[in-house]
């Protein structure tokens, strides 16, 4: 156990006291104030300690010794710890400002051959991730760190006024083997972890949602590496896509992967990271976008596999299935997500498309499904208002077609939706004509 004057509050206070004379009532206040700024991050002793360094206050503090603890033995008692261990994942910077302060921190997580934390950085640490002095493998050591419990329950370290990061320290310890960049063609559902590097092939802008009441916001990236791949960006991480352009070479640390409406997704989350045009890129300049092509085709001579356009009218709309999936991974769950503690509603809808050439069965899911019946909250009461509202409906499908082996046919598999444009069919049927 590291025993200082930090672990004090109230020797600190009669320092201040003594020194500056100021009431013991103003220094409780000015500390309650303190950890308000820090986001509840700092002890009461650490804020009492922060006031009286900017007071002048001098403290007599014992040097903590040079024994760095295994993670897996950290407890919340020990107050503070020296602790060592391979860097295994990076949170982006973010920036706080609050009642006239502000400044940067950032989260690393740090691993041993006992266990894994997360340390939390503040201002001229953080900036040693935003200048990308501290990288994935990279052996951290952090002494003097405060260990402290985490909203989540979880032990944390937050390296507060006292606290310092060594990088590459010599420590006589064994740290696991992190897992390098992948190949886009090696990723598979379910993958956590996850390191690709990948050139920018498309941008999608930042889009808004409400899911009853949490907001957030979403955008997405096509890159490829010679195969290409959707990253979603979740947060604070869809900001990004204002800094990134079509060309640009972007690793994306420590993601997941996820399948969505058939094709496999790279998810961004508070855990990942994207680092724009890295100085450890591959060479990627042979990569070129591989646009798909779509072709407008009858449904009398669909083929499984192909990437079609279809324009028909909706028949029938079957009544949806709806299921419950957590907002923040995806995942199907019955009730709540045991990770993320979230879930919501959303939809499998079916319908049934007619071209004159055929009757063509489409399935939708989720969000576009939502989006087609024009629902906000899915609920049966909404669902049933608006099925009427399409049928009959004449539009533009896009989609993947599926061979249905259960039902012995083929089926639409519809990523996206328009309402006829007249005139460009128009100009459509006029430039086959030529």
């Amino acid at each position: 156990m590291i025993s200082s004057i930090l672990d004090n509050k109230d020797m600190i206070i009669e320092r201040i006291v003594k020194e500056k004379g100021i009431p013991r009532e103003q220094i409780e206040e000015m500390i309650k104030k303190r950890i308000d700024e820090y986001g509840g991050l700092l002890t009461e002793a650490g804020a009492a300690f922060s006031i009286a360094r900017e007071l002048g206050v001098k403290l007599e503090l014992p040097e903590i010794g040079e024994e760095w603890i295994d993670i897996g033995k950290l407890s919340e008692e020990m107050g503070f710890a020296n602790i060592a261990g391979v860097v295994k994942a990076i949170s982006p910077v973010r920036e706080w400002e609050k009642e006239g302060r502000s400044g940067k921190l950032a989260r690393i997580l740090l691993a041993d051959s006992t266990g894994e934390i997360w340390v939390i950085l503040w201002n001229q640490d953080a900036e040693l991730v935003e200048n990308r002095k501290i990288n994935l493998g990279d052996i951290i050591g952090i002494k003097n760190g405060n260990i402290r419990r985490a909203l989540n329950g979880d032990l944390e370290i937050s390296l507060g006024l006292r606290g310092r990061v060594i990088i590459n320290p010599n420590v006589d310890k064994e740290f696991p083997e992190i897992q390098g960049s992948r190949k886009i063609g090696e990723l598979k559902d379910g993958m956590d972890s996850v390191s690709v590097f990948g050139k920018v092939l498309q941008v999608f802008p930042v889009k808004e949602f409400t899911d009853g009441e949490r907001k957030g916001k979403v955008a997405s990236l096509i890159i490829s590496d010679g195969d290409e791949i959707r990253v979603v960006l979740w947060g604070d991480n869809a900001d990004l896509v204002s800094k990134i352009n079509v060309g640009d070479i972007v690793k994306v640390e420590n993601a997941y992967t996820k399948t969505n409406n058939d094709r496999l997704e790279l998810h961004v989350g508070w855990k990942s990271r994207v680092l724009v045009n890295p100085e450890d890129s591959p060479d990627l300049s042979n990569i070129n976008a591989k646009t798909e092509t779509i072709k407008r085709k009858t449904i009398n001579n669909l083929k499984s596999g192909e990437l079609v356009e279809i324009r028909g009218t909706v028949v029938q709309v079957y009544p949806p299935t709806i299921i419950t999936v957590c907002p923040e991974c995806g995942e199907i769950v019955d009730e709540i997500c045991p990770e993320h503690g979230q879930s919501r509603k959303t939809l499998i809808l079916n319908l049934e498309i007619d071209d004159g050439t055929g009757v063509l069965r489409g399935v939708m899911f989720r969000k576009t499904a939502e989006d087609f019946l024009g629902v906000s909250e899915v609920s049966r009461e909404s669902i049933d208002e608006k099925i009427n509202d399409v049928l009959g409906e004449e539009m533009v499908f896009r989609g993947v077609v599926k061979e249905n082996q259960i039902f012995d046919r083929l089926e639409l598999h519809i990523r996206e939706f328009e309402a006829l444009d007249l005139t460009q069919e128009i100009e459509m049927i006029m430039g086959r004509g030529d």
